[in-house]
């Protein structure tokens, strides 16, 4: 699966990245690493530290980093955990 567009939020620390397929049915939310551990897309991102939550529906998926976090630094390894899909 691929990134089609990135696109900011109101809020500075939530970036929505569109695909060009759809995420497994259902809306899948995680708050922490903890809940991310049985699933691989949230628990590879959450492993790129600074992630505070992970949310995917349908077409796309929007992260939210601590406020210190760099997306330029995550945002690459967001792409790369979305292309395995």
């Amino acid at each position: 699966m691929q990134v089609i567009d990135t696109q900011p939020t109101p809020n500075p620390n939530a970036l929505k990245f569109i695909v060009n397929g759809t995420f497994p049915p259902g809306s899948h939310a995680f708050m922490s690493v903890k809940e991310a551990e049985k699933d691989p897309l949230a628990k590879e991102i959450f492993a790129l530290g600074d992630v505070t939550s992970v949310f995917y529906m349908n077409n796309f998926l929007t992260v939210n980093k601590t406020p210190t976090g760099d997306w330029n630094k995550l945002r690459e390894g967001i792409l790369a955990a979305i292309a395995k899909i």
